[in-house]
C-alpha cells in the first residue's frame, strides 16, 4: 500500500537550525542497574592547546576526578584518544597537518574493564572545551587569522575576521601613504598611514558574514614624500566555522552524525542498520525512522533521503523523500521547501522489526536547465530485495542548496512518545555501522556534528558514541520513566 503524507519538518530543517547537540560521550550498552553502580567522574579543567610543530599540538589540563582511570580526547569531533592514568595531565598530538586549525575537548574517564579504554562499562564525565589550535607552516598563512601583507597572496581559515599589514622594506619614515582596501563581499576601506617604521603595521581589518572565495584588491598611493608603492590582489578562503560549544536541546526529534565538509560538496552517503522494534500501546501513532540523506544549509535547500519506518499507526516499511510537487511546488517562491517535502513508501519492498538494511544516496550531476539528480538506494539484506530510483530537484538548483552536508539520522516523529519503542526499565539500543560520506575534494577535511534527541529539555538518547575508526556509532534510548 502507498502511503503518502506530509511531515512538519524534515531532517534538512534540523540542520539548518543552530546546532543543539553536546558533543557526545562514548557510551556503553550495559544495563542501567549496572550504570547506575557507577560514579560519574569529575570533569577537568583548564584545557589548553598549543602547536609545538607543524604536525603536533600540546594539550593541558586540570584533574578533577580521584577515581578516573585516565581521560579521552576528541579531536575536530572525529578522533578520539584514550589516555590513561589517573593522574595524566597533558598529552602531544601527534600526525596533524601543517598550516590546519584544530578543536579538541577533553572528559575523565573510569574503565568499566580494568586497563581497557574500549571495554565494557565504561563511564565518562561531560566534554570539556573547545580549545583551539593551528599547525604553523612557513608563511604568515599559518595564523589562526589571515594576515596579509604585500608578498602574501592566499590564505585560508576558519576564522572570519581577515587584517592586512603594510611592510616596509627599506626607511620609509617620511612618507604618507593612503591605502583602498576592497574586501570581496562589497565591503571597502580607506586607511592613510604616515612615517611607517621597518616590520608590519595593521592598516586594516575585515570581517566577513559568510564563507567562500573573496578577492582582495588593495590599492595604495604615495600622498607624502619620495616612496614608491604597488598594487597588490590576494585571495581569501574562509572555510566553514568549527562547530560551537555544546547547547542543551529542549526539544529535537533527531539523533546520529551530520558530517560537513571545510570545503567542496558532498557526493554521496550510505549507512547500514537493524530495523528498531516497535512497542506500542492501543492507538499509538508514535514511530521512529533511521535514515540516510543529503541537504544543503542554506535557504531553499533540498533533502533527498532514504530508510526506514517503525511505524505504530502504518506498521514496517522503506519511506524515501519526494521533492515538493504539485500545488506545494510554488513554497519555494517563500523558501519553505523544508515544510513541504512528501514521503513515500517503497512499493513490493517488505521490512520486518531486526532486518539488516543499506541505504545511499548518490548524487549524480545536473540536467540541462540545472536540476540536481541523485540516486537513491535501499537494500534488505536479511530478505534480498534492492530498491533504487533516480530523482531530480523540481527546480534549479545549487550544489550548496543540495550537497552542503550529508549523514545518517534517528528520528523520532513524537519525542513524547518515545518510551513506546522502550517499554520497562533499561536501554534500547540501535546501532549505525559503516557510516561513509564522499566530497568532490580529495583529500577532504570536514567535521562530523552529533544530534541527540530531546523533549522539554531533557535528552531521550544516551550522549552518542564517538565516531570509531570504522565510521559506526550507537544511539541508546534512556530508561522509560
Amino acid at each position: 500500500m502507498k502511503r503518502v503524507f506530509t511531515r512538519s519538518r524534515s531532517l534538512l530543517l534540523a540542520v539548518a537550525l543552530a546546532v543543539v547537540a553536546a558533543l557526545c560521550t562514548v557510551s556503553t550498552a550495559n544495563a542501567a542497574s549496572s550504570a547506575s553502580q557507577t560514579v560519574v567522574p569529575a570533569a577537568p579543567s583548564n584545557l589548553a592547546a598549543k602547536a609545538v610543530s607543524p604536525t603536533s599540538v600540546k594539550l593541558t589540563w586540570t584533574n578533577h576526578a580521584a577515581n578516573q582511570s585516565g581521560v579521552v580526547i576528541s579531536r575536530d569531533g572525529v578522533k578520539s584518544v584514550d589516555v590513561q592514568g589517573a593522574t595524566a595531565s597533558s598529552y602531544t598530538w601527534k600526525g596533524l597537518s601543517p598550516g590546519t586549525k584544530y578543536w579538541f575537548y577533553v572528559a575523565s574517564k573510569i574503565y568499566g574493564t580494568p586497563g581497557d579504554p574500549g571495554g565494557y562499562g565504561n563511564t565518562q564525565s561531560s566534554w570539556v572545551g573547545p580549545v583551539y589550535a593551528t599547525t604553523p607552516k612557513a608563511s604568515a598563512a599559518s595564523s589562526t587569522q589571515c594576515n596579509f601583507v604585500s608578498s602574501l597572496r592566499t590564505c585560508k581559515s576558519t576564522d572570519h575576521t581577515v587584517a592586512y599589514y603594510d611592510s616596509p622594506t627599506g626607511d620609509a619614515s617620511h612618507c604618507t601613504f593612503v591605502f583602498h582596501i576592497t574586501w570581496g563581499d562589497g565591503g571597502g576601506t580607506t586607511k592613510t598611514v604616515a612615517d611607517p617604521t621597518p616590520g608590519h603595521h595593521l592598516v586594516a581589518q575585515h570581517t566577513y558574514a559568510a564563507s567562500g572565495i573573496y578577492t582582495i584588491t588593495v590599492t595604495p598611493r604615495v600622498a607624502a614624500g619620495t616612496c614608491t608603492i604597488t598594487n597588490s590582489v590576494h585571495i581569501f578562503t574562509l572555510l566553514n566555522p568549527p562547530p560551537p560549544a555544546p547547547k542543551r536541546a529542549k526539544t529535537w526529534p533527531w539523533a546520529g552524525y551530520g558530517l560537513y565538509p571545510d570545503s567542496g560538496h558532498v557526493t554521496s552517503v550510505t549507512a547500514t542498520w537493524r530495523v528498531p522494534k516497535v512497542n506500542c500501546a492501543k492507538g499509538s501513532t508514535a514511530r521512529t525512522a533511521v535514515w540516510v540523506g543529503m541537504w544543503g544549509t542554506i535557504s531553499n535547500s533540498w533533502l533527498p533521503q532514504i530508510g526506514t519506518d517503525s511505524d505504530c499507526q502504518f506498521g514496517y516499511s522503506a519511506v524515501f523523500q519526494l521533492p515538493s510537487s504539485g500545488p506545494d511546488f510554488l513554497t519555494w517562491l517563500s523558501g519553505l521547501q523544508y515544510w513541504s517535502a512528501h514521503y513515500a513508501t517503497v512499493k513490493d519492498f517488505p521490512v520486518r522489526a531486526g532486518d539488516l538494511i543499506t541505504a545511499s544516496v548518490t548524487y549524480e550531476g545536473k540536467t540541462l536547465i540545472g536540476q540536481r539528480k541523485f540516486k537513491i538506494l535501499i537494500k534488505n539484506h536479511s530478505m534480498g530485495k534492492e530498491w533504487s530510483r533516480n530523482i531530480k530537484t523540481p527546480i534549479p538548483a545549487s550544489l550548496d542548496q543540495v550537497a552542503q552536508g550529508a549523514g545518517a539520522m534517528v528520528e523520532d516523529n513524537d519525542p513524547g512518545g518515545l518510551a513506546e519503542f522502550n517499554p520497562g526499565s533499561g536501554h534500547h539500543k540501535l546501532n549505525i555501522t559503516g557510516l561513509n560520506v564522499t566530497f568532490d575534494t580529495n583529500p577532504a577535511h570536514w567535521t562530523a556534528m552529533p544530534y541527540r534527541i530531546a523533549l522539554n529539555g531533557h535528552y531521550l538518547v544516551d550522549p552518542l558514541s564517538n565516531l570509531t575508526s570504522g565510521d559506526d556509532f550507537s544511539v541508546i534510548w534512556k530508561a522509560a520513566k
